[in-house]
């Protein structure tokens, strides 16, 4: 049975009679408490059964009081008007200094009979703490009680706090379409890392036939290698025998006057083949001087075979063994012509896609770049929230002592309220025996009605109360689904870190494997002009060199198709880092979000605050009239006991004060086990499962010690990169394009050498050698 069922336990029938008697005035705008030193006024209105007499007054009592002549001060009541209301005024000169008593206004007949009660108050003086400038409309500073003030804004809190329900709803409904887009995200995060997988697949296995590829190359160039030394032999061979014949040509010319006799015969037979060497000499003379200096001679040995009559039939067998072996050059260099322009087309082919993948590379070089930069402002990020973390956990260490400081008085002030409830208890029982036959008057009915109002204000107190525990468990929910998310963004900006370092890594080796292709290409290129020159000078040599031609030119369509698989290679970690970079536009969204919903959490837990404040301000007032009200039972218990055998006519029955001495203590904030560092911006009122009763009618008081247990996290799925394509930057003037064409046609305009993957320099007028010693001191 609780204090307050066991003060109504008053016969009905007694409670209406009095209310009958003693509800014919009411007084109306009784504050809480009045100031020293000021006059004040008292309104009050009579019910229609009231009958107004001139001898009336109007008396400051003591809560408590027994008699009507045990006033403090008194004023003549004045005639009601047509409203049947009146007021009086009390002079500041009859106003008690005494702060600790608690006073009441009463409405005494000619008759010495009580007609009304006020409810209770008390006189408190000047405390300049009290008194605040508040500035107007108007700009002007206006003194006002600290209280009306608190009282205004706590109004303005309450509308402004049903503001922020609705605004709370909305914002859960955004998290709720939000949740929704993450789950698809993270589904199309699974779709793709399927896809990133196949395809790493396929780039392991064409990796793997590239290098299979790079060693038949190899292979292939050793044996070109071989072939080349067996043309160079023959090359030799082929000078000894031009050496030869220039010195049986200047043995002709002795002869030339000796043959010109028979130059007519020849030169009809001729025709043909001197219009066969002239073609052949202007198509040979581009390529090498040797040849046009050979065919040259040659010409002038044929004049002269025409002027040779003497030793006509020997030099018309060496005319036809020379016939048939021009006729047989004369094919093979067409052959060499035809090997030659496709060869030279290639080589162009080959340096176009060449230049596209250094253009690439510079491309990616740039992306990297901004990815780098990227993560070093996320890594700030993090690092500015770890600080902030720290700094709320010394913030939470420091109010859990104050919590625990807090709960130690607490208990104390209970331990000492049980004292003195037992005293009253047993003052109450020994009163009880010896109170049956007492009549109730009019001053156990001002106590009731003082008795009354501190009631309602305790249930006003105790509704807000449970509506600030609402408004506390939504926050703290909604700060758990918020720092769920961070972890969740932390775990994924971890993600996107080792994702960066591996793609880094890929990097260097792709890029390293390219460079080795690029000096092997540069070597095969070389190779390629040395056979040029030697088909350009040699144009009489046998199928051995032409062979040797036809395996170079093969080896070359062979590096051709590697520098193809390298470049699709690229294309495909390009896509790569598209894909991430799209990712990482995702994730700033999401903490944009976040940021937003957190400063919002953090406007609300300060009004939260700021109510609280006001809240423990009321519940400490209310406990200090509760202890006013108990102590003056107490004398007046005391007082009635001594005055029993002095026989007073009316006395004041005890069952009433049952109820009075047990009123329950406030509620002390206590943080409840789901709230976090991020979101404790004060202390929180326990849970109902956290209170513990000592006895059937004790009040209820909080648990001490610490009852926040440690907080576990949550593992949450890794996150996984998302589609996009990023913007097509120069390398070198940080220069926007739109198309890929455009881009590689600017990057070529800088006459670009040679770029470090690494360190992000140019390197002009450096040799291969020296260009890959400062890649590998950079790496």
């Amino acid at each position: 049975m609780t204090d307050f069922e066991t003060f109504e336990k008053i016969p009905q029938q007694t409670i209406t009679e009095e209310k009958m008697n003693f509800a014919q005035v009411i007084f109306q705008n009784i504050q809480e408490s009045y100031q020293t030193g000021l006059n004040f006024d008292c309104k009050y209105s009579f019910s229609s059964a009231m009958q107004y007499n001139s001898r009336d007054w109007v008396g400051l009592y003591k809560v408590g009081w027994s008699s009507a002549n045990e006033y403090i001060h008194y004023v003549w009541a004045k005639e009601p008007n047509e409203k049947l209301e009146a007021d009086v005024t009390f002079p500041a000169t009859c106003i008690p200094n005494d702060d600790t008593e608690i006073y009441q206004f009463c409405y005494i007949t000619s008759t010495g009979g009580m007609r009304g009660a006020s409810m209770p108050f008390q006189f408190r003086s000047f405390i300049p703490e009290e008194l605040v400038q508040v500035e107007d409309d108007t700009g002007l500073l206006i003194v006002k009680k600290r209280t009306n003030v608190l009282e205004e804004q706590l109004s303005k809190v309450m509308k402004e706090k049903e503001v922020i329900y609705n605004q709370l709803e909305e914002t859960r409904q955004q998290n709720f379409q939000n949740e929704k887009k993450i789950i698809e995200l993270e589904g199309e995060i699974t779709h793709i890392e399927t896809e990133l997988e196949s395809q790493t697949k396929l780039l392991r296995g064409e990796r793997d036939a590239l290098e299979e590829n790079l060693d038949k190359c190899r292979q292939s160039l050793k044996e070109k290698t071989v072939a080349l030394d067996l043309a160079l032999t023959v090359e030799e061979e082929l000078k000894n025998q031009v050496a030869v014949l220039e010195r049986e040509l200047g043995m002709i010319s002795k002869k030339e006057i000796e043959m010109l006799r028979q130059t007519d015969k020849v030169q009809g037979e001729n025709k043909n083949l001197n219009e066969k060497i002239e073609l052949l000499d202007s198509a040979l003379a581009e390529r090498s001087q040797k040849e046009e200096c050979y065919m040259k001679r040659f010409t002038e040995m044929k004049t002269m075979l025409g002027n040779l009559e003497v030793k006509h039939s020997a030099l018309q067998k060496t005319y036809d063994d020379t016939l048939i072996r021009l006729k047989g050059e004369i094919a093979i260099s067409k052959h060499y012509k035809d090997d030659i322009s496709t060869l030279s087309e290639r080589l162009t082919n080959y340096e176009d896609k060449l230049s596209a993948g250094e253009e690439s590379k510079s491309i990616m070089r740039k992306e990297l770049s901004s990815i780098k930069e990227f993560n070093a402002k996320l890594n700030q990020k993090f690092e500015h929230s770890t600080s902030e973390n720290a700094n709320l956990k010394m913030r939470l260490s420091e109010l859990e002592t104050l919590l625990q400081d807090q709960s130690k008085e607490t208990n104390r002030a209970v331990e000492e309220e049980r004292e003195k409830y037992r005293s009253i208890k047993s003052l109450y029982d020994k009163l009880k025996t010896e109170s049956k036959d007492m009549v109730a008057d009019g001053s156990r009915m001002a106590l009731q009605t003082a008795y009354d109002e501190v009631r309602s204000r305790f249930s006003k107190f105790q509704k807000e109360n449970v509506d600030l525990k609402r408004l506390l468990t939504d926050i703290e929910n909604l700060n758990k689904d918020y720092e769920q998310r961070e972890e969740h963004l932390m775990k994924e900006n971890e993600d996107l870190k080792r994702r960066l370092q591996m793609a880094g890594e890929e990097y260097r080796t792709k890029y390293v494997e390219c460079m080795k292709l690029q000096k092997q290409c540069t070597k095969l290129e070389r190779k390629a002009d040395l056979t040029d020159s030697m088909i350009k000078g040699n144009v009489g040599s046998n199928d051995v060199t032409c062979e040797a031609y036809v395996c170079s030119s093969d080896s070359v369509c062979q590096t051709n198709e590697a520098e193809v698989h390298e470049i699709e290679l690229h294309n495909k970690i390009k896509e790569l880092l598209q894909q991430q970079e799209h990712t990482d536009r995702h994730l700033e969204r999401v903490k944009v979000q976040a940021a937003e919903s957190q400063s919002t959490i953090e406007k609300l837990n300060n009004e939260l605050e700021e109510m609280k404040k006001i809240y423990l301000k009321k519940c400490a007032e209310v406990d200090e009239l509760r202890n006013k009200v108990i102590d003056k039972q107490l004398e007046e218990n005391i007082e009635m006991v001594e005055k029993k055998e002095k026989s007073f006519a009316v006395r004041i029955p005890v069952t009433e004060y049952r109820g009075v001495s047990g009123l329950p203590e406030p509620l002390e904030p206590v943080k409840l086990h789901t709230a976090k560092t991020a979101a404790v911006k004060g202390t929180f009122s326990p849970p109902e499962s956290t209170w513990v009763y000592p006895c059937n009618s004790g009040p209820p008081y909080p648990v001490t010690g610490n009852i926040i247990p440690e907080l576990n996290d949550h593992d949450d799925d890794r996150f996984q990169d998302a589609v996009g394509e990023p913007q097509l930057l120069c390398p070198v003037c940080n220069h926007t394009f739109l198309s890929t064409s455009d881009l590689i046609t600017h990057v070529e305009s800088h006459n670009l050498e040679k770029y470090c993957p690494v360190c992000s320099n140019l390197m002009d007028n450096v040799s291969q050698k020296e260009y890959e010693n400062h890649v590998n001191e950079c790496k």
